[in-house]
């Protein structure tokens, strides 16, 4: 193989090589970003129905001071 032939081949496994690093990274950014997205909703969810049986729980014991300690008429 000739001089000219070599540097051919180098600058073809070159160019193929920034070719694969740019689809593996875009790939990689995607899936990152779809992953936070999907997690992000999934934690709102969380938050939300346990701030939903809090509050269920804060009713729960209030009527039960209330019965427990009721007030007397002054």
């Amino acid at each position: 193989m000739s001089d000219v032939q070599v540097w051919t081949l180098i600058g073809v496994f070159a160019a193929s090589m920034f070719g694969v690093i740019d689809i593996v990274t875009t790939s990689f950014t995607r899936a990152m970003k779809a992953g936070f997205e999907v997690t992000g909703y999934r934690i709102e969810t969380f938050e939300s129905r346990v701030g939903a049986k809090i509050d269920l729980l804060d009713r729960d014991i209030s009527l039960i001071a209330r019965r427990v300690f009721p007030k007397e008429p002054t």
